[in-house]
């Protein structure tokens, strides 16, 4: 299930701002996370009853350390190599089923254009693949303008809809569990075909790497970024996946260093097994498979990782969430000095008499007009409109609150607060916009550089994947005051859950000056 939220915020006259969200139905995506990983849960369960034995993974969806964000410049967030004041992840209230007996199917599923999850980490966080849109444009870790600037020093950040995720090793992770006896990086995860994910380190401590990086010894990635072979010392699995490249230093922003372009997908290129709902639907690249188990294997539930991990090179450059150490009791303060003693009466001598101790400075003044101490009405939630026909009124709303008189544009005539419309990924949301602003009152076609034509607006969305063009998402298109739009929205089938924004604007008009 997808939600597009439209709230509006207060703001003035000239734009009316509204947010948009993308949810997936998971009961997840309100309360935020602690931004030191203090929200973590995790629990595995095995029901061996069915057909086809599965994991049950329960999860906030929230990690087990350091989350503060970085790289985006507004809200709590930093600019790039800042670190913000808040985290944008949220409690996503995981509940995922993957076989607990995996198979590797006959072929396999690619997810280099996946959007969303894929799999899960072990302290509950998800795992990309390396889309960032649904044009398939893969993560560039070369250019600076590229999602990696937001990636906090333990290799993740959070998307719009506040599913905090990883696309590179896990590092914090990582360093929590540590590598194995032989040097081979630990279970960091599980894929959603039910087969284990390591870091980027194989046996002995060899660093995992595909053919198109000239491996070509014993333990050479295949296109799944997996390998296939019995590793009794390792598990007993036939196939497991590998994150590769190289993991931060847990202290920089964004994290680094960073894996390289040619450690391409990063994360799983492709499925080599058969998901949970393929398995129980009798996919036939399933039914025709191959164990994914070793002799003897016994499924069991892993206790996952949440306990909160602290960095010690962040405590050392006093990051946020830096653990604190308790202080020593301070010692007993000295005894008072002796009153002193009185003044000397004058014996007639030129020496002054000492100067009378400064008046205490006055309070400043409280500011002129503004009540800081009542609290306003709380806002309203937002109406729900379960369908993908929807209708919003755009019009002028006056707030009032404790010492303050602010006009506003709204979607709604009873408070600042618009309706959630609710759809799903697939569908065609056709939206009207009916335009209610009065007309100006004066003519701004004269005006250079500056906003115009104040009673004309339209839509514009930040971040859904659909056309730019009209019906849809067009910066162009004009509603007049007292006209109406209808615009036509197109949500992918394979649209991820999300928080965008979108805007009831007046249209810009920028004339060149005079040579």
């Amino acid at each position: 299930m997808v939600a597009i939220r439209l709230h509006v915020l207060i703001c003035t006259l000239l734009a009316a701002h509204t947010a948009v969200a993308v949810h997936n139905d998971n009961g997840g995506g309100n309360t935020a996370c602690d931004m030191c990983g203090a929200s973590a849960t995790y629990t595995e369960a095995i029901d061996s009853s069915g057909t086809y034995a599965k994991r049950t993974i329960t999860s906030s969806g929230c990690p087990n350390h350091y989350n503060v964000c970085t790289g985006k410049g507004f809200g709590v967030c930093g600019a790039i190599g800042v670190e913000g004041t808040g985290t944008e992840g949220t409690d996503q209230g995981k509940s995922i089923e993957i076989p607990a007996s995996p198979v590797i199917a006959t072929s396999t599923t690619d997810m280099t254009c996946s959007l969303g999850a894929m799999a899960i980490a072990l302290n509950g966080v998800s795992i990309y693949s390396g889309a960032v849109d649904d044009q398939c444009t893969q993560l560039d870790v070369d250019a600076t303008n590229s999602e990696w600037t937001s990636f906090d020093f333990c290799s993740g950040h959070a998307a719009a809809g506040g599913d905090y995720h990883y696309h590179f090793p896990p590092s914090c992770l990582l360093a929590q569990i540590g590598d194995l006896s032989d040097g081979h990086s630990p279970q960091i995860g599980w894929s959603y075909d039910g087969f284990p994910i390591y870091g980027p380190k194989g046996p002995s401590g060899v660093s995992m790497t595909h053919s198109s990086q000239g491996c070509s010894g014993t333990y050479c990635l295949d296109a799944c970024s997996g390998l296939e072979m019995e590793l009794p010392s390792i598990d007993n699995f036939m196939y497991r996946y590998y994150i590769t490249g190289d993991v931060s230093d847990l202290v920089s922003l964004p994290g680094d260093p960073k894996p390289a372009s040619t450690d391409a997908p990063i994360t799983i290129a492709c499925y080599k097994g058969c998901t949970y709902a393929e398995l129980t639907a009798g996919n036939a690249k399933c039914t025709g498979g191959s164990t994914g188990v070793a002799t003897g294997y016994s499924a069991s539930a892993h206790s996952g990782v949440v306990a909160q991990f602290d960095s010690a090179p962040s405590a050392a450059q006093s990051r946020l969430c830096a653990p604190t150490e308790t202080s020593p009791s301070p010692p007993s303060p000295p005894p008072p000095s002796p009153s002193p003693p009185p003044p000397a009466v004058s014996d007639g001598s030129d020496s002054p008499p000492p100067s009378p101790p400064p008046p205490s400075p006055s309070p400043p003044p409280p500011v002129s007009g503004i009540d800081t101490t009542s609290t306003g009405a709380p806002i309203a939630y937002p109406s729900v409109i379960a369908s993908t026909t929807a209708t919003l009124s755009l019009g002028e709303y006056t707030y009032v609150g404790p010492g303050v008189t602010q006009k506003t544009r709204a979607f709604a005539t009873d408070g600042l607060v618009g309706p959630t419309i609710r759809i799903s990924p697939g569908d065609t949301l056709t939206l009207t916009l009916n335009n209610n602003l009065p007309a100006a009152a004066f003519d701004t076609a004269s005006l250079h550089n500056q906003f115009r034509t104040l009673d004309v607006t339209n839509l514009h969305t930040h971040g859904l994947h659909i056309p730019g063009t009209a019906p849809g998402d067009s910066v162009f298109i004009e509603v007049a005051a007292g006209a109406s739009y209808t615009y036509s929205y197109d949500i992918p089938s394979n649209h991820m859950g999300g928080t965008f924004v979108s805007r009831s604007q007046p249209p810009w008009t920028l004339t060149p000056c005079d040579s």
